[in-house]
């Protein structure tokens, strides 16, 4: 993961390496411990296009395995964005999945699916969505925004060729050269899946030594009206299927208590053609595999 610095004010697990492409006079990190506030500055940190690199204030906790991040936006001043990214590394052109909002009327997205490849941002209308959530399950990532922090919104999702240790973090951006951006993070929260639910003073989350992936294979893939899915692999009672599309959107959600786990028979008729993830949850057990439908 490069060379970690431990950041005098920072809870433990988290870290401040200069930002990403931004000098280290331009961007500061603060933690107030008492209210649990992250306040992020960057100055004079803005991504050009075509957006091949980033240049933002960074601070960081390592993910070694799934789980997710959670963060509150507020006070965002200047002309910037400011919210949370999970990145494959510290390199400026590092693969990576960001989401943020500018404090006011606008979310952004960000992915960059390989080094060096444009990130593509894209801008969405919203009022009064100052909470953001990413969250990892292998290779596949999704955000969320939520007004309060408990009814949360797909907005993005994608694939990304990113595995092992990754950073995860909150990021400062400035949308125009020559100024400066700042914002306050709170209700900062860091969870792996096998650990359980770990806060700031304990946010490095280890990879799940104990869990195993299962195998999973689904058939026919380009699949018209029917799925099936071997389940073998999950030997619990209950199993927990789920379809969503490509921004996230939850389309079928399915407990299954008796199932033959050699073959199920998934009836997807009612979907539209298109490209969909299928998720299974099953104990400590969660498996993402993406099929087509086509007609």
């Amino acid at each position: 993961l490069g060379d970690e610095k431990m950041c005098a004010g920072l809870p433990d697990g988290w870290f401040d390496d200069g930002g990403i492409g931004c000098a280290d006079d331009n961007n500061v990190s603060e933690y107030d411990g008492d209210s649990e506030t992250f306040t992020l500055t960057s100055g004079d940190c803005s991504s050009v296009f075509p957006y091949t690199s980033d240049n933002m204030a960074f601070v960081y906790a390592d993910l070694c395995g799934n789980g997710e991040i959670i963060a509150e936006v507020s006070n965002v001043t200047g002309n910037g964005f400011a919210g949370i990214m999970i990145r494959e590394s510290d390199d400026v052109a590092s693969r990576s999945f960001a989401f943020s909002t500018n404090g006011v009327d606008k979310l952004k997205k960000e992915v960059r699916i390989n080094p060096a490849y444009p990130a593509f941002p894209q801008f969405i209308q919203s009022n009064d969505k100052f909470f953001v959530k990413i969250v990892r399950n292998g290779y596949f990532f999704q955000g969320f925004a939520s007004v309060d922090g408990g009814q949360w919104i797909p907005y993005m999702s994608n694939a990304i060729n990113m595995s092992g240790c990754l950073k995860v973090g909150l990021f400062v951006t400035n949308d125009t050269p020559n100024s400066s951006v700042s914002a306050d993070f709170t209700n900062v929260f860091v969870s792996g899946i096998t650990d359980g639910l770990i806060g700031l003073n304990g946010s490095t989350i280890e990879a799940q030594s104990a869990a195993v992936i299962p195998s999973v294979s689904i058939f026919p893939n380009p699949a018209s009206d029917q799925l099936n899915i071997s389940l073998e692999a999950f030997n619990v009672p209950s199993t927990q299927v789920m379809i969503t599309n490509n921004i996230g959107q939850n389309l079928v959600q399915l407990q299954l208590d008796e199932v033959d786990y050699n073959n199920y028979q998934l009836d997807i008729s009612s979907l539209p053609e298109g490209v969909y993830h299928l998720q299974i949850r099953s104990g400590n057990q969660e498996v993402t595999k993406k099929f087509v439908i086509a007609r």
